[in-house]
């Protein structure tokens, strides 16, 4: 007995990729465990990780896309980093900052630069 299965590839792609299907659907569940993965790895960042939204769907068929933001006002000092540069005292005569317990007063400081950390990239590596 001969069994002959024919594929319609324009019916199949339309059928996984409906809005709701089966590749939005997993799209969505893996945005989702990046997102929640971005939000543990912020929290190194005090609340950066409380600044990361629900992944964003969009597009259609072949251009379906996630996107997993980070709405922080630091977000991309912390994301890419900063080079060395002196921080001045704007809205008062002084900074305030402490060091051992003991409160320090500069009308500025050197900050030297930070390396950066794309959690955001990290949490996809270690998720996907």
């Amino acid at each position: 007995m001969a069994v002959k299965v024919t594929i319609d590839r324009t019916r199949l792609e339309r059928f996984l990729r409906l809005p709701g299907g089966v590749v939005e659907r997993n799209l969505r569940r893996r945005a989702n465990r990046v997102a929640d993965r971005a939000r543990a790895l912020g929290a190194r960042h005090g609340s950066m990780g409380e600044y990361i939204e629900d992944p964003i769907i969009e597009g259609t068929g072949r251009g379906l896309t996630a996107e997993v933001v980070c709405n922080h006002p630091a977000a991309r000092y912390v994301i890419f980093g900063t080079s060395p540069h002196v921080i001045k005292a704007r809205r008062a005569n002084y900074l305030r900052f402490e060091i051992d317990g003991r409160a320090m007063y500069r009308r500025q400081v050197f900050h030297p630069g930070y390396e950066g950390d794309n959690f955001l990239a990290e949490a996809m590596r270690q998720v996907l």
